[in-house]
């Protein structure tokens, strides 16, 4: 796997779920190594709350971590957290409202492999 892909935030139940059960199908447990989502106790997007203990257990702040997503609560999450990077993934649709809270907007999420 490419090494760009070191540390994940999954931040959904569902997607929880299918990360669990991806992770065992296509072997993912190398490169998920935090699932935050709404257990009672985190709150979600766009709440600080999952970035908040994202840093607190890997001993960092949120001015070292980036934020990549493509709807609103994403950008307004990055800045709640006060994260350093936010990137815009438009490949669902251009939204002006979106792109004006992030640090940076591209097409595909390919694009940050180049």
């Amino acid at each position: 796997m490419n090494s760009f892909f070191s540390n994940f935030i999954v931040d959904k139940i569902s997607t929880y779920i299918d990360v669990r059960i991806s992770e065992d199908e296509y072997g993912l447990e190398d490169i998920i190594s935090f699932i935050g989502s709404d257990d009672g106790i985190l709150k979600t997007k766009p709440n600080a709350d999952i970035c908040e203990a994202f840093c607190k257990n890997y001993q960092i702040s949120s001015d070292e971590v980036c934020m990549v997503g493509d709807i609103f609560h994403d950008m307004l999450f990055a800045k709640n957290s006060n994260i350093a990077q936010s990137i815009y993934i438009t490949s669902g649709g251009y939204n002006e409202e979106v792109s004006k809270l992030a640090n940076f907007t591209i097409k595909e999420l390919v694009e940050l492999l180049k």
